[in-house]
């Protein structure tokens, strides 16, 4: 945590709130970090987290807080610790979730596949005034008078009640999220309050997907972070998932994601956001709040002809904001 505070930010929650490091990083007695020191003094010289998937013995892993001191005098370090935990932990795959462009350009070397998350939008027409959405086209068609939701999507409030949805089913999915990792990342999470939401088939829960509400002082916006299951269910949602937008007049739902059919994407409704035009933003950083439109790189090793998704909140990329979390006097 000091080299992090040290060599990150000063603020980074990781840095300075113990119960949260501990609660992200920590598997039983194991603190989920690979970490190079200097022979003679012992003193942290680089380190990578990762975060597991699932409670298997090779689960799919995100990595996080790849980082080494500034100055060092090993400009490979970060490579060999990467290579360190690519052949020392036990997993399935590997991914990278949030790099940057030196990082990405670095990991195609190392025969990673390297790319970009999509960002898919759907606004809200009834809204008058938008606060964080910024569009240079103000005029919005009413296309919702024929909205006939189907009632398919359910909130399930709590985990137990999740119990018609067979997480197994999805085991050959990259990544494999099982029940224990579902129940802590939106169901036990500290800080954010996740919405779950089972969509129904025959009764049962053939896929979930996952909200989070975000505000900004009387604004508000709904984001898609994560979806576990079929993604044709997804058609069977339409109307349920724009009554939502309209009921809680939310300006956008907004889907960062890679993998997913661009078809079915827009079939429900979304429209996929060029983030190099400034005519529509669509922020992805709210705490603070960055009008600008962002790309966000990630890095897989995975062969190029296994399909794979990722989700905003895969790895570290949803998670409390660290200027947010040290103004609330968080532990040292």
């Amino acid at each position: 945590m000091d080299f992090i505070r040290r060599e990150w930010r000063s603020t980074h929650i990781l840095g300075n709130n113990k119960p949260f490091f501990l609660y992200e990083f920590r598997s039983d007695k194991d603190i989920n970090f690979i970490i190079a020191r200097e022979l003679s003094s012992g003193s942290i010289t680089g380190l990578v987290g990762f975060i597991k998937s699932n409670s298997s013995d090779t689960p799919d892993i995100w990595t996080s807080l790849w980082k080494v001191k500034k100055g060092t005098k090993d400009p490979v370090l970060g490579i060999r610790i990467l290579n360190f935990l690519r052949n020392n932990i036990r997993h399935r795959k590997l991914i990278v979730a949030g790099s940057n462009d030196i990082a990405s350009a670095l990991l195609k070397r190392m025969k990673f596949q390297t790319g970009c998350y999509s960002q898919y939008y759907m606004i809200n027409p009834h809204v008058e005034d938008y606060r964080i959405l910024v569009s240079k086209d103000h005029s919005r068609k009413d296309t919702d008078k024929t909205l006939k939701p189907e009632n398919r999507l359910t909130l399930v409030r709590d985990f137990d009640d999740l119990g018609r949805f067979d997480s197994g089913l999805f085991i050959n999915s990259i990544p494999y999220k099982d029940s224990s990792y579902i129940k802590r990342r939106y169901f036990d999470y500290p800080d954010f309050d996740y919405l779950v939401y089972g969509i129904k088939t025959d009764g049962d829960y053939s896929s979930i997907i996952i909200l989070r509400e975000v505000t900004v002082g009387d604004a508000k916006i709904l984001r898609i972070v994560d979806f576990i299951g079929n993604e044709e269910d997804l058609l069977l949602v339409k109307d349920d998932l724009r009554q939502i937008l309209i009921d809680n007049k939310y300006e956008y739902i907004d889907f960062l994601e890679y993998g997913m059919s661009d078809d079915i994407l827009a079939a429900l409704g979304f429209c996929k956001l060029n983030v190099e035009s400034d005519d529509l933003i669509v922020p992805n950083y709210f705490s603070p709040l960055v009008q600008e439109n962002t790309t966000i790189h990630f890095a897989a090793d995975i062969p190029v002809n296994e399909k794979f998704f990722l989700f905003k909140a895969d790895g570290d990329q949803d998670r409390p904001n660290p200027q947010i979390i040290a103004k609330r006097g968080a532990d040292a």
